[in-house]
């Protein structure tokens, strides 16, 4: 009889061990949303409603001749880390930063004069050649995780600092939910809005940030009528876009063909360098931030790249 007592109670400690975490899963399992449709008349931000590009009143030697970009993915606090963040070998996902780099990157930035520029002044740079201050970097961010709200949109909005994020658009959430940082959550509708006087949105296609079972990107492995078709939903959900980062940075003449039907002006890659107006308006080079980008490399392509 003690020994059945016994294994009763171990059970039941195991269980009451147990529930905490069960809760919280269930809890987040339930509070999923069911993400926007464009078939319901969903839209995230409409386009036009977009800031006009500032007029700077420059002179001549003030004018930017290249812009450099930035590309981050993921921003979370260190105390928020988890072991789902770290690969095998024990190292940090190279996508993601935590908020103390991020927020010493961006008060650099502010603390140097930097201008970061909306993705209306970026375009009009690119395609127009409309001037922009010599010392200009355009932020960018890829997919649109909720922890970019957590974040990274105080430390922006404090700087006062503009930035661009490319939306999987197949991936937000009617409804603003719980924030789990152990987990991949995308930011929701609401937030988005909230956030857009400082971010612009743009595409990172609606539901083609995927790989074939041969590990091919679907912007390069799918027909160019399928890709226009994704792309179209895209742009109907965030209520007009111009500008497309391509998932993993892979493309070929085909997609970006796709790109330029469906009525892209901008597309963005994820090699580096620094972007020229009038070249390479659909492969736009852009830096990627790791989490091993110390301060010094931070500065160093800053400054190489801001000419």
């Amino acid at each position: 009889m003690q020994k059945v007592l016994f294994v009763l109670g171990s059970c039941l400690a195991v269980i009451l061990f147990l529930l905490p975490y069960c809760y919280e899963h269930v809890k987040a399992a339930l509070e999923q949303e069911p993400v926007l449709t464009s078939e319901s008349g969903d839209t995230i931000h409409d386009i036009a409603q977009l800031a006009p590009p500032r007029n700077f009143h420059l002179k001549g030697d003030d004018r930017a001749k290249s812009v450099p970009v930035l590309l981050y993915h993921r921003i979370l606090a260190s105390h928020e880390l988890a072991p789902t963040h770290y690969g095998a070998d024990g190292t940090l996902s190279s996508t993601l930063i935590t908020a103390d780099q991020f927020k010493k990157q961006m008060n650099y930035l502010q603390a140097n004069h930097y201008t970061t520029l909306s993705l209306s002044e970026f375009k009009a740079f690119m395609i127009s050649g409309e001037p922009v201050p010599e010392k200009s970097v355009l932020i960018t961010f890829d997919d649109g995780h909720k922890d970019n709200m957590v974040h990274a949109y105080p430390i922006l909005r404090k700087n006062e600092q503009r930035a661009a994020l490319f939306l999987i658009t197949s991936e937000i959430r009617r409804s603003k939910e719980g924030y789990y940082p152990e987990k991949v959550q995308f930011a929701s509708a609401p937030e988005l809005e909230t956030a857009a006087d400082v971010f612009d949105y743009a595409s990172h296609t609606h539901d083609y940030h995927q790989t074939d079972q041969q590990n091919a990107a679907f912007l390069v492995s799918r027909t160019e009528k399928e890709i226009v078709e994704d792309l179209n939903y895209s742009i109907a959900m965030l209520g007009g876009a111009e500008a497309l980062a391509y998932p993993y940075g892979e493309k070929d003449r085909e997609s970006v063909h796709a790109a330029r039907k469906a009525g892209f002006q901008l597309g963005f890659s994820v090699n580096s360098g620094t972007a020229v107006p009038g070249k390479k308006l659909m492969e736009i080079p852009r830096n990627v931030i790791q989490s091993t980008t110390s301060m010094e490399d931070f500065i160093y392509l800053i400054e190489q790249n801001s000419k």
